[in-house]
């Protein structure tokens, strides 16, 4: 008898067979018990958020082909703006359908319990000082201002109200990791365009709140003994301390800017460490037998790159995001964390990160490797499984399984056969030790016919 997978992607394997050539992958997957049992998770998908708000039998029908081609993991969001739309209401059914079919596949979760990067509407209306206001005026809807003083209150109390949500429906147990939420979209970065939906500006400094404004002033005053100190060091002549202000970027260069950017990293440093004790604490706190997990962005700034940045008085998008790539992975090991690097398709960066690592004394065979979650990222899963293998990473974690999907969202696309064939190579390799032979594998990603949305994660 057939398989449900079997079923549904026999006119995917052909398609894919027709345009590709024949070749293992196209043989279905199937047949000879290809996915070997290890006891690690080492397969994990991530739909896109919109598709895990989709109606249960969407989801068990998906959740019901990923177990088919062997996926162990679902890497979920559980977000605050949507459990608390309006102050103190707070709709524990929010997820349920989501919940439910989790539960009911029994898959082990990787759980985005979004805090910091999902505040609901009413609370910026009620508490305007937690605005994290940019160059331009703008506010990101998805971070809380790092200058918030009821920050760390606020990071703690929402995310017990969301394991306690989780717990009433008996889902902690299938907890295995917690994603330690940084910033927009989890990442310990500054609010990206692309976390607020905008492509028409240049990436934005966001340190021009009020609040900001003033902390830059508190620390410019801890460091240098008085005005005229700073006055010399700067080359400015501000009267008193109350007129002291970040400027516009490319109005002021040298110390003055240098000082700014090394403040404005050091700020998002100790968001890391309050964050990550939360999560830490809270994990303790419910007993849980789970991972914190810290996301590493798929690219790195250093030293360097902020003092050049501060010759000419502004920065690139990566000083502008303040990728603190290093300090990331040297505080998520004092505090046992596991990383996920969260753009490892960069693989001269997956490099870095693993000199890096080596130097520190920190093993980098925990890290998850996950793409971008866009097309030219997603498009071929056998060649994100060569990297899991030739970098020595944990495992995959699949970012979107929409892009391996047809317009109906439960019918495979030729890509699907694609994943389906990349988990059986990480799985075969973790419980043989012994790499595939690539060169085998010919066919056309590209070709590939694809009609959602490319390139916006």
């Amino acid at each position: 008898m057939k398989t449900l997978y079997s079923s549904l992607v026999c006119a995917a394997l052909a398609a894919t067979t027709c345009m590709a050539g024949s070749v293992d992958v196209m043989q279905d997957p199937m047949v000879t018990n290809p996915y070997p049992e290890i006891t690690e998770n080492r397969i994990c998908f991530s739909e896109h958020p919109t598709w895990e708000k989709q109606p249960a039998e969407k989801l068990r029908q998906r959740y019901e082909l990923y177990k088919e081609i062997g996926c162990q993991m679902i890497r979920i969001h559980t977000e605050w703006n949507a459990f608390e739309k309006s102050e103190g209401h707070w709709d524990e059914h929010a997820y349920d359908d989501l919940l439910d079919e989790v539960k009911r596949a029994q898959f082990k979760i990787k759980l985005i319990a979004g805090v910091m990067m999902a505040p609901p509407r009413w609370f910026y209306e009620k508490n305007p000082d937690a605005r994290m206001i940019d160059q331009y005026g703008e506010y990101s809807k998805n971070c809380i201002s790092h200058w918030y003083p009821e920050m760390e209150q606020v990071l703690k109390s929402r995310l017990e109200k969301i394991l306690d949500t989780l717990k009433g429906k008996d889902m902690l147990h299938l907890v295995e990791y917690i994603v330690i939420d940084l910033g927009p979209a989890g990442e310990g970065i500054y609010p990206a365009n692309w976390t607020m939906g905008r492509t028409d500006v240049a990436q934005a400094f966001a340190c021009y709140s009020p609040l900001a404004q003033a902390d830059f002033r508190k620390h410019m005053q801890a460091k240098y003994d008085s005005l005229a100190a700073a006055n010399k060091a700067w080359g400015t002549e501000f009267a008193d301390w109350a007129s002291v202000e970040i400027p516009m970027p490319k109005t002021i260069t040298g110390q003055f800017w240098e000082d700014m950017l090394f403040w404005y990293r050091d700020t998002k440093r100790n968001t890391f460490r309050v964050q990550i004790e939360n999560v830490v604490d809270r994990i303790k706190d419910y007993g849980l037998d789970a991972k914190p997990l810290v996301y590493l962005p798929g690219a790195a700034i250093n030293d360097d790159d902020i003092r050049k940045a501060a010759k000419g008085g502004g920065g690139h998008n990566g000083v502008r995001l303040m990728i603190d790539n290093e300090y990331l992975m040297e505080i998520a090991d004092s505090y046992g964390c596991i990383l996920q690097n969260t753009g490892f398709e960069n693989i001269p960066e997956v490099k870095r990160m693993k000199k890096r690592m080596v130097k520190a004394g920190v093993d980098y065979t925990t890290v998850w490797g996950e793409n971008a979650g866009v097309l030219r990222c997603a498009k071929d899963p056998i060649h994100l499984a060569r990297i899991v293998l030739d970098e020595n990473l944990w495992g995959i974690d699949y970012t979107h399984t929409r892009f391996a999907f047809e317009e109906d969202h439960v019918t495979p696309n030729a890509r699907f056969a694609l994943l389906a064939e990349a988990g059986r190579i990480i799985r075969k390799y973790y419980s043989s030790g012994k790499k595939p032979d690539f060169s085998k594998y010919d066919y056309d990603a590209d070709a590939i016919p694809y009609s959602g949305s490319k390139d916006t994660h």
